[in-house]
């Protein structure tokens, strides 16, 4: 009995702790302990899909063979639908009315006829009948008639009335109807829109934000009463001369659909249009290349790859090209990537001339070409030119940079002989100036001269040129004598110069040898002479000092000594007058 008991006890127990259990599951107490730390969870952050393009590195030219990347702007020809400049237009004012434009109810058309003597506007509605009401033509019926036929009609019955010449009528639309156009499928903003008659297929795109990345610009199905009225395609609107194709004017009620996205291909290299493309089924390089513009004239334009996906695998394909022999015309599939080969910016078919030509630069390499024809090209030799002995640049079989040695005075007194020699493309003839192999010395003034410098080492260069050269004595300079310094034997016979120890001495200068030649220095000058023209001792040019106020002669006086004294200026200055404060 005992047991029973209990085991009821421990039953009912259990029942009302499963009962609290089921009723708190889910709930958190409205505060937890301290010590309880809490894990915020993680959560997944969305990514759009241009950010997920965005996100994707660029790759270098190797890395096209890993993978396709697509840039996140789409294809060509969603940008210019997602233009934000769009127009609502609503009279003839704001747009030029084609003649095809259908007149229904709703438009207001003026009528303008004017003459030397008078003018005439009337303004004519289209009912909902479909029909205008004028003062002289009566009801006349124009709804379903497209604007150019309109014009004529009109003009046919005003000239019953009006005696008038063509150049003198013109008919307008003042106010176009307002239509309901419902736009559908891969576009940013889908729904209805009420728009005026004026604007066309494609301001109504642009009004709904444009087609979505996934959207198609090539199949654009304009439906009318259920059935397809048009289909659009912008490729051939952006490419076609006649600005107005497929870009059709709509009818109220009409029905816009963008469908999606067909096969997209993507073309890189030297063309003018490098992006992504739609394309249509069967369309190959060539149309491709027409939507890209063509090729840029660095372009290799007879060959190009497809990068491709195919068979769980991806590889590269080599096709040769000829636009007149349609050779390469298989069609594209979605995912390629064409990629164009540049030419390469190295010519070939080059020589050059550098050094002591009159012209030196690059010429075009002609075939049996020798070193006298490039002379004659770059403008024969400079005055300067070492013509015994000159070099071609060229690359051997082991594309080793070899200078063979010529002797171009000998070539261009026998012009087409063996010693003429062929040349052969990409060689460079260099010619050296004489400079490069003559030293040119130089001799050194200092002191009491008016251009005191380096100067030029020349033959017979004597002690008084150097001074003339520095410009002549100062007026401080000791000018009868001056001091060389000397560290070279120079032999002008043989053009060598001996070290020497250096060596100092003083030269005496006969000034007149400034004016008479045969009475000149014969002492001449070696190369990295220096000399050296000392200042006369005590010379100090002329300084004056001026005295103001009480005194009997203000003015300038000079500085007859260095210890002249203030007293001593007052006393020249005549002293002091009766009004000085002396003692300040």
């Amino acid at each position: 009995m005992l047991d029973t008991v209990n085991r009821i006890k421990f039953f009912l127990v259990g029942i009302l702790l499963l009962s609290s259990f089921f009723i708190g599951y889910g709930q958190l107490p409205s505060e937890l302990p301290s010590q309880v730390s809490v894990v915020e969870p993680v959560v997944d952050t969305l990514v759009t899909p241009t950010d997920t393009l965005t996100a994707i590195p660029e790759q270098d030219e190797e890395d096209l063979a890993q993978e396709i990347v697509y840039p996140p702007i789409g294809i060509y020809g969603h940008d210019f639908l997602r233009q934000s400049s769009f127009a609502r237009y609503s009279n003839q004012d704001q747009n030029r009315i084609s003649d095809e434009y259908v007149l229904g109810p709703g438009d207001e058309l003026v009528v303008s006829i004017w003459d030397e003597d008078a003018a005439i506007s009337e303004l004519l509605v289209i009912s909902e009948e479909g029909f205008v009401q004028g003062a002289k033509i009566g009801r006349l019926n124009l709804a379903g008639v497209q604007f150019g036929n309109a014009e004529e009609i009109v003009k046919a019955k005003y000239s019953a009335f009006f005696n008038f010449n063509t150049s003198n009528f013109d008919l307008a639309i003042s106010q176009a109807k307002t239509i309901m156009v419902d736009i559908v499928g891969e576009v940013e903003v889908p729904g209805t829109h009420q728009v005026s008659a004026l604007n066309r297929l494609i301001n109504v795109i642009m009004l709904s934000g444009g087609p979505t990345i996934n959207g198609s610009v090539r199949e654009i199905v304009v439906k009318r009463d259920g059935r397809v009225h048009k289909v659009m395609d912008l490729y051939e609107y952006l490419n076609n001369t006649d600005a107005g194709v497929g870009n059709i004017y709509l009818a109220n009620n009409d029905v816009i659909l963008i469908p999606p996205i067909g096969p997209v291909v993507r073309v890189d290299g030297p063309v003018r249009k490098p992006t992504s493309f739609e394309l249509k089924e069967r369309e190959t390089f060539s149309d491709l290349l027409g939507f890209a513009g063509g090729f840029e004239p660095q372009a290799v334009k007879n060959a190009y790859q497809v990068l491709r996906y195919g068979d769980d695998d991806y590889f590269i394909t080599d096709f040769s090209y000829n636009k007149d022999s349609k050779v390469g015309e298989e069609p594209l599939i979605n995912g390629d990537l064409v990629q164009i080969k540049r030419i390469s910016a190295q010519a070939e078919n080059f020589v050059r001339a550098e050094g002591s030509f009159n012209l030196p630069g690059t010429y075009e390499y002609t075939e049996n070409m020798r070193v006298s024809d490039l002379v004659k090209k770059s403008g024969n030799l400079k005055y300067d030119a070492l013509s015994n002995r000159a070099f071609i640049r060229r690359k051997n079989d082991r594309l080793e940079t070899v200078n063979i040695p010529i002797n171009l005075a000998e070539i261009l007194e026998n012009v087409g002989s063996d010693s003429d020699i062929l040349l052969y493309p990409r060689d460079i003839v260099t010619v050296f100036s004489k400079n490069r192999i003559t030293e040119t010395y130089s001799v050194e003034i200092f002191g009491e001269v008016k251009a005191p410098g380096t100067y030029n080492f020349s033959n017979e260069l004597t002690i008084e040129d150097l001074i003339l050269l520095a410009g002549g004595f100062s007026p401080s300079a000791l000018n009868n004598e001056v001091e060389l310094s000397r560290v070279i034997d120079y032999q002008q016979e043989s053009g060598q110069l001996i070290p020497i120890r250096g060596a100092r001495e003083k030269v005496a200068i006969d000034f007149s040898a400034f004016e008479d030649s045969e009475s000149a220095s014969q002492t001449k000058l070696t190369p990295y002479d220096q000399i050296f023209v000392r200042k006369v001792p005590e010379f100090e040019l002329p300084k004056t000092i001026s005295i103001e106020g009480e005194v009997v002669y203000p003015g300038a006086y000079p500085l007859g000594s260095k210890d002249m004294r203030v007293k001593d200026l007052i006393e020249q200055a005549g002293g002091l007058t009766p009004y000085a404060f002396a003692e300040g």
